[in-house]
């Protein structure tokens, strides 16, 4: 009964940070690797058919862990009609875990600006707390693993997950139903720039929710019409017709 509820509570609450994964994620970097196994494709193109809003990110957008767009651009969004809120995130592929080298295919860590978040509500696919709590306000050194990092790593609550050398306190457990997501470490967003030397006042791209999800591709086109010499808006639904058409 409580417990039950108690669980069912914490689920809804995670969904507000946990939801932005995979779109923080980046079509770019999931088509490296995605091209090869058949299972893992299906799993991300199911992913993607849940996604909802728009990303706004730099001209010469690609893999998002390898741009970075000014913070100021969030005001801009969010003042566009349409927008509900804009959130900027950070996303950089972790040089080691626990000391272990990663590849380019390797963990992503993930800066979640956790104040901006509460306001954006869904925004993506949503993932689903299985132990542990959602980020707090005033969290910092704490960090949020993918299913997969907690078994590959053998972590549990409580335990600490070393990324680039710094210490991160695991206090929360998730799945998004895919293991190539649940390969990803979520910390607040300034702890993110403390391991990885990003720089302040950037963001990797932002994230926006939509008033009406239904008319993302009209606001992305807005958004394009307005700043469209500057940065450039996809809808999260154009990104998973792109997907299936490619694969």
């Amino acid at each position: 009964g409580s417990v039950f509820a108690r669980d069912r509570a914490a689920m809804r609450q995670a969904a507000t940070a946990l939801s932005v994964l995979g779109i923080v994620l980046g079509v770019a970097s999931l088509i490296i690797l995605v091209s090869v196994v058949d299972g893992i494709r299906f799993e991300i193109k199911d992913a993607f058919s849940k996604a909802q809003g728009v990303r706004v990110g730099p001209l010469t957008a690609g893999d998002p862990a390898l741009v970075q767009l000014d913070e100021e651009w969030i005001a801009k969004i969010e003042k566009v009609q349409g927008v509900k809120a804009a959130v900027g995130n950070i996303i950089q592929i972790a040089h080691s875990i626990d000391g272990e080298a990663q590849g380019l295919n390797g963990t992503r860590l993930l800066g979640i600006d956790v104040g901006r978040v509460a306001k954006a509500t869904s925004t993506g696919f949503e993932g689903e707390l299985l132990e542990g709590r959602d980020f707090e306000s005033g969290d910092r050194g704490v960090a949020l693993i993918g299913k997969k990092i907690k078994k590959d790593y053998g972590k549990f609550l409580g335990s600490k997950i070393k990324v680039n050398g710094q210490s991160f306190r695991v206090v929360g457990v998730f799945t998004t139903g895919s293991d190539l997501l649940d390969n990803s470490v979520l910390v607040q967003i300034d702890d993110a720039r403390d391991a990885t030397g990003f720089p302040k006042g950037k963001v990797s791209y932002i994230n926006a929710t939509i008033t009406d999800p239904r008319e993302d591709k009209k606001i992305a086109d807005r958004i394009n019409l307005i700043y469209g010499e500057q940065v450039r808006a996809r809808s999260l639904s154009d990104f998973s017709a792109q997907f299936g058409a490619i694969f």
